[in-house]
């Protein structure tokens, strides 16, 4: 080799030698630790609802229509116990046995009415309530609900001795 290649050979390493020395020394890399938006929940906030003032009128109210629901109900039993025997009974469609359990069937329908009425009354004041701004009743939430309940068990039994009066 000659001089002038051993000079630059030793040129370039001198040069790679200083090249870590001249690198910047930086000690503030980001921190691999989760950052603060990582650390926030998205969860909403479930606020509990604030305490219903007691309405002592409308506590009258669904007193009085709960007082209905349960004579409504005592009248249905009734005759559907009737129209159940007579359904049990009845002999072949269109014999007088026959007709005079769909007579009492379509006196079950009749006796439903009212219950549907309670049902609508009471959903009517819930609306009421709502339009006025005011928050839910649990009372009135619990009344509707048992009306509700009470009108689809009272369907559930017409249609039930009806099936098994069987078509006309």
């Amino acid at each position: 080799m000659n001089r002038r290649a051993s000079h630059v050979l030793a040129s370039a390493f001198g040069l790679l030698a200083l090249v870590p020395g001249c690198a910047p020394t930086r000690t503030d890399f980001p921190s691999l630790m989760p950052r603060a938006i990582e650390e926030r929940s998205d969860a909403i906030a479930v606020v509990p609802p604030a305490p219903v003032a007691p309405d002592p009128a409308l506590d009258r109210q669904i007193s009085g229509y709960r007082e209905e629901l349960a004579q409504s109900d005592r009248s249905f039993d009734a005759v559907a116990a009737r129209a159940e025997r007579l359904a049990s009974a009845a002999g072949a469609p269109g014999s007088e046995s026959w007709i005079a359990a769909q007579v009492v069937l379509a006196e079950l329908d009749t006796l439903r009415a009212p219950v549907v009425g309670i049902v609508s009354s009471l959903e009517a004041l819930a609306i009421d309530r709502g339009v006025e701004g005011k928050p839910p009743y649990p009372a009135l939430d619990a009344a509707i609900a048992d009306a509700r309940t009470r009108d689809a068990a009272q369907a559930a039994r017409a249609a039930a001795i009806e099936t098994r009066l069987g078509p006309a």
